[in-house]
């Protein structure tokens, strides 16, 4: 039985190592070919685009290793079908369950943590660099170091103006500790204005200024304001545009920390909620999707063929994610809870593929 294991096992690795190969390469062609036009229409330097693609990779790796997962349980279990050496194991009195069943079970399940580790440790660094060279090639002035909350950038319409924020939510229009330099021709600082908290307000464009002190730097006069409304020439959808959806560049904890902060501001965290179980949830995918495999490869009999595994793991793959963002986005508008919308589709799936498995003749 160990010999037989080690062989399965040897099996799926290689078929799951040459998926992962494949779609590697073709995941980041496709991504090069989408934004190769900005780099070059820009005048990017050439190192700056490849830093920009090497950032990308862990993202990537990220996103495709599930359906690298998908793709091998049913092309290597497919060949083994296809070579009888199913049906020579269940003519040995061989069970199913631990000969096949088990090793790409356990595979499933060390692959799975090993994106939840990529996930992370590397995808929100990575991520966060990326998008600020994109940033760069788009021309926006926004500029926000990777892992770093605060924010730093200049005036559109008034160039001596220099603005900090500590911290930024765009989903519900609220900044924190915000400081505005005004600078002189020379661009020294003439003027300084501290509000701890500047609120979008969508029916008047304006921000609503809290617990404002404004400094004349020239005069030494101090005025205090408990709060005001004032145009600024950046708006709420500069920073959506800019920073996109802030969750995917932070760690668990960071997230985590992030939606006390939110809570404590006295806002809804929902939608953060959502995102902070999915972290968790979607790695389990690798885990998943081969239950559901397994018994679709095992009872094709020789006749299953590459086309037909692959034409199956298709319809799986474009299933899964289709529940999955479904379920996302109901738990995103508070229709479901965060853990239920992030878990039920791994749920959902396991049990189909558990059932099938069951159903498999031994």
């Amino acid at each position: 039985m160990r010999v037989l294991t080690r062989y399965v096992t040897s099996q799926f690795l290689r078929v799951l190592a040459l998926c992962f190969l494949g779609f590697l390469i073709l995941f980041v062609m496709v991504d090069f070919l989408e934004r190769v036009d900005s780099f070059t229409q820009r005048g990017i330097p050439f190192h700056t685009a490849a830093l920009f693609f090497l950032y990308r990779i862990p993202e990537l790796v990220f996103e495709m290793i599930p359906v690298a997962m998908l793709v091998a349980t049913s092309v290597a279990i497919g060949r083994l079908s296809q070579l009888n050496e199913i049906t020579a194991m269940k003519a040995g009195g061989v069970s199913l369950y631990r000969a096949i069943v088990l090793p790409v079970a356990v595979i499933g399940l060390a692959v799975s943590v090993l994106c939840l580790g990529i996930n992370e440790l590397l995808v929100p660094w990575t991520k966060g660099a990326a998008r600020q060279i994109m940033m760069q090639v788009k021309g926006l002035n926004l500029m926000r170091p990777a892992g770093d909350p605060n924010v730093w950038f200049q005036g559109t319409s008034d160039k001596h103006e220099m603005i900090h924020i500590e911290r930024f939510f765009p989903e519900i229009g609220v900044l924190e500790n915000v400081t505005v330099y005004r600078l002189d021709e020379d661009f020294k600082p003439i003027g300084r204005l501290d509000a701890r908290m500047a609120r979008w307000l969508e029916d008047s464009g304006k921000w609503r200024l809290s617990e404002v002190v404004e400094r004349n730097l020239l005069t030494g006069g101090i005025r205090e304001h408990r709060t005001f409304d004032r145009e600024f020439d950046w708006k709420l959808e500069d920073f959506r545009s800019t920073e996109g959806q802030y969750s995917d560049t932070m760690s668990f904890a960071e997230l985590r920390r992030y939606i006390s902060r939110v809570e404590d501001l006295g806002y809804d965290s929902t939608r953060y909620r959502v995102d902070l179980h999915n972290k968790l949830a979607f790695p389990f995918v690798c885990f998943v999707v081969p239950l559901v495999a397994i018994p679709f490869s095992l009872v094709g009999g020789r006749g299953a063929g590459l086309v037909r595994s692959l034409a199956f793991a298709v319809v799986v793959a474009v299933s899964y994610f289709f529940i999955q963002s479904t379920a996302i986005a109901v738990g995103h508008a508070g229709r479901l809870s965060p853990f239920v919308s992030a878990w039920i589709t791994n749920v959902l799936f396991g049990l189909v593929g558990s059932y099938r498995l069951l159903e498999v003749p031994q």
